[in-house]
């Protein structure tokens, strides 16, 4: 083993400080309520446990892989909305980990894996780009990372086994977020340039290890009976939102939450523009084609997606944490390498660094919202309000009417109630692109009338009559109205 594979003591404390910190910065949001998106993976995956099937027995649009993380976070942590945040603090600090192995055997640089490991931290817990929530693009960063790790770093004995490795884990970080269908794209690429004479069978075995995932999950919805469900669900609904994105306000919209990125994070953003300069200059460099090939299929992933969100960029974040750290290698070999200004590289790195950590905290507006103690948006702390006042009243033996309706969008609180959604539908986002299943879950409240409604205020005017003649207020916030059943 050659002396710069060793890994140093300093190496270690290093890497361990950094998850210290990152488990005790994100210590401070475990009692964040969940939003809309984890509050539908949360209860879809309390649905899961008590015998449901995804698609078939609840309506679910994402592929299933984030139901049953939410599951294995329940069983690791408990059943409540904190065993989410814990959950998603291990991951990150896994995903710290594999960058600084990817980085490690990629580069053989100490100084690049550190450099990599400390990017992802601060980009990572970005206010601006919703870090510290427990969406899919935070789940999908590990299989993207080992997907990448096992196609970069492969002896020549077992090139098709790494590869076929490789296209297992893309296929997993597909099932797990669809944003990431491009990254295939990216390692073919990158197998077809440098994988020398083997190239063809490597991709192929690539292309086998992608396929055995869909076709595990099309068993897996078949011997179920929700293959349809599943069809779509996760196809037919996302194709119909994408098409419905092309005629809205998507671009835009998309625009916007691009500019965010950039703003929020000025140094990956140069990080990919040098990546770039590198690919053209420095053909023979096969691990920045392949970060730079991953990074432009990632964003034409974030941006082909129906919707536009923040929490869409945080999927790249690993990308941007290791071409930042070979950015900042490049200008610290550049300023080290004249008589003059060597001896100052060390100091001028580290006031580079502080000069960065300074400008992403100033752009995530970082102080006043750990001063303010709100990490999420006011509603979902409201919703939870209401659903403690639910969770609260004893609901008694099971019952058919035992179900609670919250309009719209708030699937947390069927989750932090214990109660089941009036219909199929825990969200009702999808039913502006499903219109004709929008009658269906307004006549679930009509017809079935469950104990409890929470609704927004604003968004129930046509049926306000009904809720006047059958239900009681019970409390009220700024944004939402929680109506009890007077018949029970």
């Amino acid at each position: 083993m050659a002396k710069k594979d060793v890994i140093k003591r300093v190496e270690l404390i290093f890497l361990f400080v950094l998850l210290a910190f990152t488990a005790i910065f994100r210590a401070q949001v475990t009692d964040m309520p969940l939003d809309k998106n984890e509050g539908a993976y949360a209860y879809g995956a309390v649905r899961i446990s008590q015998g449901a099937v995804p698609y078939r027995d609840f309506f679910e649009h994402r592929p299933p892989m984030i139901l049953y993380l939410y599951r294995a976070a329940f069983s690791a942590f408990g059943q409540t909305d904190r065993a989410v945040r814990y959950f998603t603090t291990v991951c990150a600090a896994a995903a710290a980990i594999l960058i600084y192995i990817l980085a490690r055997v990629a580069w053989r640089s100490a100084f690049i894996a550190m450099l990599a490991s400390f990017f992802y931290v601060i980009y990572q817990n970005s206010f601006a780009l919703g870090g510290l929530c427990a969406d899919t693009a935070v789940f999908a960063q590990l299989p993207v990372l080992i997907c990448l790790l096992l196609a970069c770093d492969r002896d020549s004995k077992y090139e098709s086994v790494n590869f076929c490795a490789s296209g297992f884990f893309a296929g997993i970080a597909v099932l797990t977020d669809l944003m990431t269908v491009f990254l295939a794209a990216a390692v073919v690429l990158y197998a077809a340039v440098y994988g020398g004479k083997n190239r063809m069978k490597n991709i192929a075995w690539f292309f086998a290890g992608c396929i055995s995932v869909p076709i595990a999950s099309a068993a897996w919805a078949f011997f179920n009976g929700a293959q349809k469900q599943m069809f779509d669900g996760v196809f037919g609904y996302n194709w119909k939102a994408f098409a419905a994105a092309l005629k809205g306000p998507r671009i835009p919209e998309t625009t916007g939450y691009l500019a965010l990125f950039i703003y929020a994070d000025i140094l990956p953003c140069a990080a990919f523009i040098y990546s770039a300069w590198v690919f053209f200059k420095r053909k023979k460099d096969g691990v920045n084609f392949l970060l730079f090939c991953a990074a432009v299929s990632l964003c034409t992933g974030i941006l082909a997606a129906p919707g536009a969100s923040t929490e869409y960029y945080l999927a790249l974040m690993p990308l941007a944490a290791l071409l930042s750290a070979l950015l900042v290698r490049d200008i610290y070999a550049l300023i080290s390498s004249g008589t003059g200004p060597k001896k100052y590289a060390p100091v001028i790195l580290g006031m580079f660094l502080v000069l960065n950590i300074a400008v992403i905290s100033k752009a995530n507006n970082a102080v006043s919202v750990i001063s303010g103690g709100e990490y999420t948006k006011k509603i979902y702390y409201e919703e939870r309000s209401m659903a403690r006042e639910i969770a609260a009243d004893s609901y008694g033996k099971p019952k058919k009417d035992n179900f609670v309706f919250a309009w719209p969008d708030m699937p947390a609180v069927y989750f932090m109630t214990g109660a089941k959604a009036a219909s199929v539908y825990s969200y009702s986002y999808p039913l502006e692109i499903l219109k004709n299943d929008k009658p269906k879950l307004i006549g679930a409240l009509i017809d079935g009338r469950p104990s409890w409604a929470i609704m927004q205020k604003g968004t129930h005017q046509s049926y306000q009559a009904f809720l006047d003649n059958y239900y009681a207020k019970e409390a009220e916030t700024k944004d939402l109205v929680l109506y009890r059943n007077i018949l029970f």
